[in-house]
């Protein structure tokens, strides 16, 4: 099955995914089959990968960009660079902090995974907030922390936190997350990997054991790196809600990063709980838009190209009814990307519940399928209540 995904967003992919040399070859190609140049700066300011675009064509095959484009790419290359040293100060200050008060820290994606990426030009890579990982024990020495150096809590709020136990809080999210107090750095304070706790359910020690130490210019931080990075970029392209070709293109990055220091990555060898669907699934995207005549079994691949390939952001914050549908075919999707009952049921369970659930219930550490049963009866009574209001 031949790949017909249009041909400016044929162009950014190449520019996101390729290997120089095979982007050098087909560059010219790509580039005179473009109809609309407006339409692939769209795209890659959609995808968070126009400073990647201007940047690799300037530098491999100068001249074959559109001048406008050009000056866009390089005010976002600007912007970007701007943003990474002060997220590179802002991480650096979280991290010595941290360390201060006696915890460990990991920092995911962001900062380091940039400066190990694209080593020489980490402004290609686009980050919007800070991820800290930290033992789950550490969490409300860490909060206590953060809060005192000037951060504003977002989640969970005041109500909530008021009303729920941190243990019960990590029922249904995997971090906490801060605002700076002049709104300029979103921090999210993760006490697990991944959302659904069956998924790559690493030991915070296995994680540390595994992490090498950057300095970005203002102090050492850690981030993991090496087999456990593959399944967790993989996860996280291809499990959200929005398929966005930065992801897609950290997995690429990071297998040929990891190829070009001799480090093998075979999935055999990865944790218990790592999605290793979701791993093949992201070098089949990434094959196809690359190869552009790839096959695909299973279709899901070509899905998620064709997806790709269209400018729409979802709302992942609102539940409404009409998004319903939308997060019923995801939960699908998320439930045949990962193995065992376990991480399965994790998903169905998930839909049905919301936090504020457990706030109307009393804030009651009770069994799963207690909140599993009462939760579309409660969804019901809010958006009742919500109508009713509304109406008055």
């Amino acid at each position: 099955m031949a790949l017909t995904v249009s041909p400016e967003f044929s162009l950014v992919a190449a520019c996101a995914l390729a290997p120089d040399a095979q982007l050098v070859s087909r560059a010219h190609g790509l580039c005179s089959a473009v109809h609309d140049w407006d339409q692939v700066e769209r795209f890659a300011r959609h995808h968070s990968v126009l400073a990647m675009l201007g940047g690799r064509l300037e530098k491999l095959v100068p001249g074959l960009l559109p001048v406008d484009l050009v000056a866009a790419a390089r005010t976002d290359r600007t912007r970007n660079l701007a943003l990474h040293t002060a997220q590179a100060h802002q991480t650096a200050r979280l991290t010595y902090l941290l360390e201060t008060a006696g915890l460990r820290t990991l920092v995911l994606k962001g900062v380091p995974l940039a400066r190990m990426l694209y080593p020489e030009n980490p402004e290609w890579r686009y980050s919007s907030d800070i991820d800290l990982l930290i033992d789950p024990s550490d969490l409300h020495v860490a909060d206590e922390a953060l809060c005192a150096s000037g951060f504003v809590r977002t989640w969970p709020s005041e109500v909530v936190a008021s009303r729920l136990s941190p243990q019960l809080v990590g029922r249904f999210a995997k971090d906490y997350q801060y605002l700076s107090s002049d709104g300029a750095h979103h921090v999210e304070l993760h006490f697990r990997l991944t959302l659904n706790p069956h998924v790559l359910a690493v030991p915070f020690e296995e994680a540390l054991d595994s992490s090498e130490e950057i300095d970005a210019g203002f102090g050492p931080m850690r981030a993991f790196d090496g087999p456990l990075l593959l399944p967790y970029l993989a996860w996280h392209a291809a499990a959200d809600i929005d398929f966005g070709l930065k992801w897609f293109a950290d997995l690429a990055w990071a297998r040929r990063n990891l190829k070009s220091r001799g480090i093998s990555a075979p999935l055999s060898a990865m944790p218990p709980g790592t999605p290793h669907r979701a791993v093949g699934l992201v070098d089949r995207v990434n094959a196809l838009l690359v190869e552009a005549n790839c096959a695909d079994r299973t279709g899901q691949a070509w899905r998620i190209c064709r997806s790709m390939d269209a400018l729409v952001r979802v709302d992942k914050v609102r539940r409404t009814l009409a998004r319903l549908p939308r997060e019923a075919s995801t939960t699908a999707f998320q439930m045949g990307l990962v193995d065992g009952w376990r991480a399965k049921g994790w998903f169905l369970w998930r839909v049905l519940v919301d936090p504020r659930d457990a706030v109307t219930l009393g804030g009651r550490s009770l069994p799963g399928f207690v909140y599993a049963l009462a939760g579309p009866f409660l969804s019901a009574w809010r958006f009742l209540r919500r109508s009713r209001v509304r109406t008055h």
